[in-house]
């Protein structure tokens, strides 16, 4: 495996020395076209055979469905939690919900029975509990004794049996809500696995045997619903896999077919698809060199580098069209394209570059990658549409692209004929009233600033996928019919060994149990007091329900005796110095967990527990809640800080701090808007729509330098801000609409992902590209026609 910043150094000291001399030295580019195209294509090789491994056949790079790569590393929570799932156990929950009419009726029985031995004999299965297999503790009045065994080691013949099992499993308070419904109706199968990575996890495809099992017991009137992280992971994981073999494909298709609607040239498809193509392909080579695999976050990486690359060979092939049909100067037209294009090109690269680098100031390991990977793909994509592309057009027989584009097809000629009277509109609308352009803009950011307070940050695994997906209504199921699926551990720490083992510090975990019991969104809450009691209550020979913590030390220390130790590990330190409490809910998504959260720790603070206790409160839907605060917290640092690069990068361009203020302006304007979207409620705040605001800020950006660059050199022709706008318009409009059209377009495809937050993303992203459209087209030269004078 390569080191990490051996490669990064390589990596970035190469494309530095090939953008170097692309800029410095066209001639040498388009001098050696067939050396260029070998070299571009030699690294493309070298990426793919990284990515594909020969034997067995496929790919060296996977896909990771975990959630630890959106959680802070930097979080001081994570060694609470680690702690906790060190003492405690690990708070993966997996559970199967049988509903009939009935959990009594002696074929239902035999089915949980069944599918109980079945799933225990599944390979990486540490245990299964059930009703078919779960401890019981009850005194037995006829044999004068405590027994200790088995709730049911098989199907009783009798219906009689059968109601006194029923009768005893609905008033057992350990099997309610855990095993078993109030009403009868539901039963549950709750596994644990033994420590195994996600990977192993779904190459084991426990998963899929699970579902098969469960499939081959469901008759009507008796069906099945699973829910769990670890079931959560294993359906992101194919969801993951079903997205990256429709994703890449679909956008370079999309891609291809709309430079071909718009151009109706086939050099204009191959040549900027084809750079596209191989900066994607040097992206993965690099992942898989460095054994990096693909996140929920990295997910759109492939497809956004074909919907980002193929606008930077578009714009360079489209001025290549314009030296092309006037080829009369000393430069063959590739190469005039190059001395025209370096610069935009150029600029366009490095102000995206800051708009991905924004996104390493949080601190979550999948943003992180997204920003790395994709400042690799937009330098490399950069130094192809500075190397490979013009080498490329170079070999074309002039002639031959004269023909093609006279010609066109039918569509393209129908589309630049609307687009040059919609080019005319905005003409209009910038040039004669730009007045009326720079108050319709103003009020709509102002009214985008106003619903920006009422966002909602809303972050999870369970939320990424669609609410009328499988996974979403099978928790909801289980957490109707059992109890909730979210485990969050409530620890108390005592001062000293055997502290819970004194009846009085007992009744007060006892009493904090009650609160947390109240709390809204609570499902259920056990404790070892739950196991104490109903321990003192089988030996005191009474029911279930009467149990109490004894009144001695001895007394408990007799009522844990006769309990399994595998029944208290998850409840109890084995020195009894620390207790935890497993809080059950069912809610879903970081905006309800922070809600609870908070209700915890002001019942932790309510009950008023001696200052010798320490309390905590750990899970991984914690942290996963406090990453999505950092997302809240992060957002106007990396729009500011993409915004303030961008702007001292078009200072030092332009060399005027009056230019680089208005070209910032409607750049910042549709992020604006973006955010003042989620303010409506469109969409919440989550990890993928955090990309978004400094993404497009760094794309957005890209036309406004051609526009700028072609505006700036027609001031120096002499012109007037107004006829140098009317130019702009006309001539840089076409490419602008193209490339804006291409972004929407490839941006708008992720809505065919399974998961719900990156349709989000995908489709918000292409309206905020479409509002830069207009933004460029109309707010820029507006600004320009006023100010600059």
């Amino acid at each position: 495996m390569i080191d990490p910043l051996s490669f990064g150094i390589g990596a970035a000291s190469l494309i530095a020395l090939g953008l170097l001399g692309a800029c410095l030295r066209p001639n040498a580019i388009v001098a050696a076209p067939r050396l260029v195209i070998a070299v571009a294509g030699l690294i493309s090789i070298g990426a793919l055979s990284a990515l594909i491994e020969v034997s067995p056949l496929g790919l060296t790079i996977d896909v990771d469905p975990a959630s630890e790569p959106l959680i802070d590393p930097l979080d001081p929570g994570i060694p609470i939690y680690h702690q906790a799932t060190a003492d405690f156990g690990n708070d993966d929950v997996f559970v199967v919900v049988m509903e009939t009419e009935r959990t009594f009726a002696r074929d239902n029985l035999e089915a949980l029975h069944r599918l109980t031995h079945q799933l225990r004999g599944l390979p990486g299965v540490a245990s299964v509990q059930s009703l078919a297999r779960v401890l019981s503790i009850r005194f037995v009045a006829s044999e004068d004794m405590v027994r200790v065994d088995n709730f049911m080691d098989r199907v009783p013949e009798d219906e009689a049996s059968i109601a006194e099992l029923e009768k005893r499993a609905l008033a057992d308070p350990l099997y309610r809500k855990t095993l078993i419904s109030g009403d009868g109706r539901a039963a549950a199968i709750n596994l644990t696995f033994r420590p195994m990575t996600d990977a192993e996890f779904v190459h084991l495809d426990l998963d899929g045997k699970i579902a098969a099992l469960l499939d081959a017991e469901t008759r009507d009137g008796r069906r099945f619903y699973v829910a769990g992280r670890p079931h959560v992971r294993a359906q992101a994981y194919h969801t993951m896999v079903g997205d990256l073999v429709r994703l890449i494909p679909v956008a370079v298709a999309v891609a291809a077919l709309t430079m071909w609607l718009m151009t109706g040239s086939i050099f204009g498809v191959l040549i900027p698809l084809t750079s596209c193509v191989m900066s994607t392909l040097w992206v993965f080579g690099a992942m898989a060199a460095l054994g990096i695999d693909v996140n929920l976050i990295t997910l759109v990486l492939g497809s956004m580098m074909i919907c980002i690359g193929s606008v930077y060979g578009v714009h360079v092939y489209a001025r290549f069209e314009v030296h092309a049909a006037n080829a009369s100067g000393d430069d063959p037209p590739a190469l005039a394209c190059l001395r025209y294009a370096r610069t935009p090109v150029l600029m366009a690269g490095l102000t995206t570059c800051i708009g991905f680098a924004a996104l390493l100031l949080a601190e979550i390991p999948a943003t992180n990658e997204l920003g790395w990977f994709s400042i690799l793909g937009v330098a490399s994509v950069t130094l192809l549409s500075l190397t490979f592309v013009p080498s490329a057009m170079s070999l074309i027989p002039l002639p031959l692209h004269k023909s093609a584009e006279v010609d066109g097809t039918v569509t393209s000629r129908w589309f630049n004929i609307r687009l040059a009277r919609i080019l005319a509109t905005f003409e209009h609308l910038a040039v004669n009233r730009s007045s009326l352009v720079l108050s319709f803009w103003a009020v709509a950011t102002v009214l985008a600033i106003a619903t920006i307070p009422r966002i909602t940050i809303d972050t999870d695994v369970i939320t990424f996928f669609k609410q009328d997906s499988k996974v979403r209504t099978d928790f909801a199921s289980v957490n109707d019919l059992i109890t909730g699926t979210v485990p969050i551990y409530v620890m108390v720490t005592g001062p000293a060994e055997g502290t819970f083992r004194e009846p009085d510090h007992l009744r007060m975990i006892e009493r904090l149990q009650r609160r947390l019991e109240d709390l809204p969104g609570v499902q259920q809450v056990l404790s070892s007091v739950d196991f104490v009691k109903l321990s003192t209550s089988a030996m005191e020979g009474k029911a279930q329900s009467e149990g109490r913590i004894p009144d001695s030390r001895a007394a408990v220390a007799e009522a844990t005796f006769i309990l399994p130790k595998s029944q208290l590990r998850r409840f109890t330190t084995s020195n009894h110095s620390r207790v935890n409490l497993i809080v059950r809910t069912g809610r879903a998504g970081s905006a309800a967990i922070r809600s609870l959260e908070a209700d915890i720790r002001q019942a932790l603070l309510d009950a008023d527990l001696p200052p010798a206790f320490a309390t905590a409160v750990s899970g991984n839907a914690v942290l996963l809640n406090r990453s999505a605060d950092g997302i809240a917290k992060n957002q106007a640092t990396q729009v500011g800080f993409a915004a303030l690069a961008i702007f001292i990068l078009i200072c030092a361009t332009f060399r005027s701090v009056r230019v680089a203020l208005i070209a910032m302006a409607p750049n910042i304007a549709p992020v604006l808007i973006f955010f003042g979207m989620l303010g409506t409620g469109i969409a919440p705040l989550s990890l993928p729509t955090s990309l978004i605001g400094s993404i497009a800020l760094g794309i957005a950006i890209d036309d406004t330098m051609h526009f700028l660059v072609a505006y700036q050199a027609q001031k120096n022709l002499g012109r007037d801000a107004k006829q140098a706008a009317r130019h702009c318009i006309q001539n840089v409009g076409r490419p602008i609409v193209l490339t804006s059209i291409m972004l929407v377009v490839g941006f708008s495809m992720i809505l065919i992902s399974g998961f719900a937050t990156l349709q989000e993303f995908g489709i918000l992203t292409a309206f905020t590209m479409a509002v830069c459209l207009v933004t460029d087209l109309l707010l820029l030269p507006a600004m320009l026609v006023r100010l600059d004078r």
